[in-house]
């Protein structure tokens, strides 16, 4: 291990109890000394102390960007900021002086149980399915930013990747005893938005017939998880950029103001940059994304498909195919999944349900994906099945642009997608 810390006293009295207890410590006491160690050997695990000389701990971390070592940083004091820069950069944890020697310890030897590359697997994160880089990527993100119940997460994906799944995970990692509560900001009337989060006092509107609380009080201990958050009226953002910044809440009719005791996590399928115009005003922006994970493409994790349709057969009951063809997944990784992880899911209950034993064909797939207006190519023998949908999907994209004359907006509107998403095909097919 390596201890990094200008308090010399702090590091000899660490350095001497690790050593009682097998280890091999070394101590360095600013962060170029720290820098020129960390790249002269290997370490299993890394005491690193924010405020040191010459290069502060946050300047170690980027000074080794490939460090593979579990980096535990120390300050004696923290706040969110720090905290967040520290994890960007590769810290598993982040502790407050004073902190015990077994707890120390406890980390030491967890990191030696699970080294880096075993951590960033996170396999305990099961509801993230998969081994692609994407998949265990994901998986570190969820276990590291769940450690830290206080920051704000901002979830950021397109439909159908698993934004609430993620969401969930990051609550039942956390450890909170509460519940999640989730609401889509989509869907909320703007005359209720107040009502429905903060709850109302009896005899405060027309209708309201008795006290009722909000689910920022449901939640109460836990988490609330805002979904589509970018679709939220403006005016009812101030309100909720209020609550964030004071950590209070008030019922509708009522002048005592509430703690917030809940964890906030929110969603929204484009890209929230929080610039002056955009949908989610700024300051709001930057309160919500404390940190920022990404729900990727089922595309992009195409190696995971299988694992995916296994966990999705496993819904329907010890009745479904347990196994699946290569043929059938052959043809499901050419697949373009405009739909992501929530059309793969409805695919395999509908092919499911098309085959008698434990296998999943083909043809059942073929079948499914035929009445989703998606049809399999007709392989010549010895050829790989692939999936036809692509080069109609890019054709009509094609179209769209060429009638809008290069208008991205406007053939968007007429495909009926998001422009995100026309931008993003746009490039994946390489069109004009």
């Amino acid at each position: 291990m390596l201890v990094v810390d200008d308090d010399e006293l702090f590091a000899r009295r660490v350095t001497a109890l690790f050593r009682q207890q097998g280890w091999e410590a070394d101590v360095a006491h600013d962060g170029g000394a720290a820098v020129e160690q960390l790249r002269a050997r290997p370490y299993d695990f890394v005491l690193l102390d924010l405020q040191i000389p010459r290069l502060d701990g946050i300047g170690v971390l980027r000074a080794v960007p490939q460090l593979r070592t579990t980096v535990v940083m120390l300050s004696g004091f923290l706040d969110i900021n720090t905290t967040l820069e520290a994890l960007r950069h590769g810290a598993v944890d982040v502790l407050e002086k004073p902190v015990s020697f077994s707890e120390l310890l406890k980390l030491a030897e967890d990191a030696v149980e699970h080294p880096p590359t075993e951590v960033d697997d996170g396999g305990e994160v099961h509801e993230v399915v998969g081994r692609s880089a994407a998949a265990i990527q994901l998986r570190c993100n969820v276990r590291r930013i769940a450690r830290h119940p206080d920051v704000p997460v901002l979830v950021v994906g397109e439909t159908g990747t698993g934004k609430e799944v993620v969401a969930r995970a990051i609550h039942r990692m956390s450890g909170r005893p509460g519940e999640m509560v989730a609401i889509n900001c989509a869907a909320v009337p703007d005359g209720l938005f107040e009502s429905l989060l903060f709850g109302h006092e009896g005899g405060s509107f027309t209708g309201a017939t008795k006290d009722s609380r909000g689910l920022f009080e449901a939640a109460m201990g836990g988490t609330v998880f805002l979904d589509e958050v970018g679709e939220m009226p403006a005016q009812q953002q101030a309100k909720l950029l209020r609550v964030l910044e004071t950590r209070t809440f008030r019922r509708v009719g009522e002048t005592r103001e509430r703690p917030l005791k809940a964890r906030i996590i929110s969603a929204t399928n484009r890209d929230l940059r929080g610039r002056s115009g955009e949908a989610l005003r700024p300051d709001l922006y930057f309160r919500l994304a404390g940190f920022t994970v990404r729900t990727p493409r089922l595309f992009e994790r195409a190696e995971d498909i299988e694992a995916l349709i296994l966990q999705f057969l496993r819904e329907l009951g010890p009745h479904s195919p347990r196994r699946v063809s290569r043929a059938a997944l052959e043809a499901l990784q050419a697949y373009d999944w405009p739909g992501n992880a929530r059309e793969l899911r409805s695919l395999s209950h509908s092919a499911a349900l098309r085959c008698s034993g434990d296998l999943l064909s083909l043809r059942a797939v073929a079948e499914a994906l035929e009445e989703r207006g998606a049809f399999l190519d007709a392989p010549a023998p010895g050829d790989v099945p692939a999936v036809g949908l692509r080069g109609a999907e890019a054709e009509l994209i094609q179209r769209a642009l060429d009638v809008a004359h290069g208008n991205m907006s406007q053939a968007a509107r007429a495909l009926r997608i998001p422009r995100s998403t026309l931008r993003d095909k746009v490039k994946r097919y390489g069109l004009g």
